[in-house]
Parts: C-alpha cells; sequence; structure tokens
C-alpha cells in the first residue's frame, strides 16, 4: 500500500527547485487574469472596431501599463520555464553540455524578451 502524502507537504517538498515554484506561481496567476483579459477584451469592448488608439488612451494610465505588463510578463516567464523544464526533460542527466547550452539559450531569450517588453511598455510614447 503506498501512502500519499498530502498536497501540502508536496509543495514544500525539499526535492521541488525554485523553478517548479515559480511555474505554478506564474500559472496561477494567468489562471486569474486571462480570464478577466478575455472578459475585457472581447466581451466588455467590441473587438471589430478595437483599434490601436484605444490601447494608447488605455496606456496614458501607469496602472494600465503595469498590469499590461505584469500580464506579459507572466506569460513570458511561465513559457520559459515550460521551455527550460521541456529542455531539461528531453536532454536528460546523459547530455549535460547538450542540456546546459539549451538552457542558456532559452533562458537568453526569455530574458530578452522580457528586457524588450518591459522597454517597449513603460518608454513608448503615446501619440494621439
Amino acid at each position: 500500500m503506498v501512502h500519499r502524502a498530502s498536497a501540502v507537504s508536496e509543495w514544500h517538498h525539499p526535492d521541488r527547485p525554485w523553478s517548479w515554484h515559480l511555474a505554478r506561481a506564474s500559472g496561477l496567476a494567468l489562471a486569474v487574469l486571462l480570464p478577466l483579459h478575455f472578459i475585457n477584451a472581447h466581451i466588455l469592448n467590441d473587438t471589430a472596431v478595437s483599434t490601436g488608439g484605444r490601447i494608447a488612451v488605455r496606456w496614458q494610465s501607469s496602472l494600465w501599463r503595469a498590469v499590461d505588463w505584469a500580464f506579459l510578463a507572466l506569460a513570458v516567464t511561465h513559457g520559459g520555464l515550460g521551455l527550460r523544464r521541456l529542455v531539461v526533460n528531453l536532454a536528460g542527466p546523459r547530455r549535460p553540455r547538450l542540456r546546459a547550452g539549451l538552457t542558456a539559450v532559452v533562458v537568453t531569450v526569455t530574458a530578452a524578451l522580457l528586457v524588450v517588453a518591459t522597454a517597449v511598455t513603460f518608454t513608448y510614447e503615446i501619440t494621439l
């Protein structure tokens, strides 16, 4: 008979790396933000008449910029962590150099996307 530990003790399992926790936390945040984004973008507002001007008006508020940045940063981070896990699983322990190289590529691309997203979100000048 196999005894399964409770969900709380599995969450705090010492073998869980930081990336496992961050992927779960970002996934949970996205599970909350994605439906809110969908409701705002597709139900409350008509996408047929949506233009860049609507986003320009919304981005005049620092709060909306921060919300959009958080959503984008969470999505990019969650995707990067998923790709990293895929690389670790596929390369396996028998090919450490391949795993390290591919992991470096994933981390670099994820970091670059976060830098570009941050720069665009907070420095983009809006003209109406």
